[in-house]
């Protein structure tokens, strides 16, 4: 069941409302739809052989199981070191954030939103949230591909930095059409004492 809404802003979309709240189960097919989206625009990539293709065919499993997805979500035992967020514009999910904390750190597992709504604040009111959420006195580690430009700039704007690190043992993914597309990089933002 839906919580009351964390906070609201004005939409990007003649300015309808956004509200951010908990993810229930029934947010599943909208979530998925973000970050399908979102990797339609950010994860193909010529250089690399990335198509549009190999990303429809990584998410086609994902996108044919929403009932038996759902269903999973509502057997999910409630978590008190993760919140997971969800941004809805006239009940449409349009965004998500996940963030858990872990005795060592706190793990941004990403900020997605629907690419017509990105670049209007809403990234930001996730991130807000997220760090009424956080422990403090720890740092916070988000990892993405290491090509996605955009992701980069944006979680630089918010004091991360590039670790060095490689997720995955810096073994990629193969796609589809036989490209590889690479492990995710990490980037820090160090804990404020």
């Amino acid at each position: 069941m839906e919580g009351p809404p964390l906070t609201s802003l004005p939409s990007i979309e003649a300015q309808k409302e956004i509200i951010l709240s908990q993810v229930t189960p029934e947010d599943y097919a909208g979530v998925l739809n973000v970050q399908y989206k979102a990797a339609l625009k950010n994860y193909p990539n010529e250089e690399l052989g990335i198509t549009t293709e190999d990303i429809e065919a990584d998410y086609a499993e994902a996108r044919t199981e929403v009932k038996e997805k759902e269903e999973h979500w509502r057997d999910l035992p409630a978590n008190p070191n993760q919140q997971y967020l969800v941004a809805k514009s006239e009940g449409n999910v349009v965004g998500f954030c996940v963030v858990d904390k872990y005795e060592d750190r706190n793990q941004l597992s990403g900020i997605y939103i629907a690419p017509e709504f990105q670049g209007k604040g809403l990234g930001k009111k996730f991130w807000e949230q997220a760090m009424t959420f956080i422990d403090s006195s720890k740092d916070t580690v988000v990892m993405f591909l290491p090509y996605n430009t955009q992701a980069i700039g944006y979680y630089r704007s918010l004091g991360f930095e590039k670790t060095g690190v490689v997720g995955n043992n810096g073994i990629g993914s193969k796609m589809k059409s036989g490209a590889i597309m690479p492990g995710p990089i990490e980037m820090l933002r160090k804990a404020k004492w």
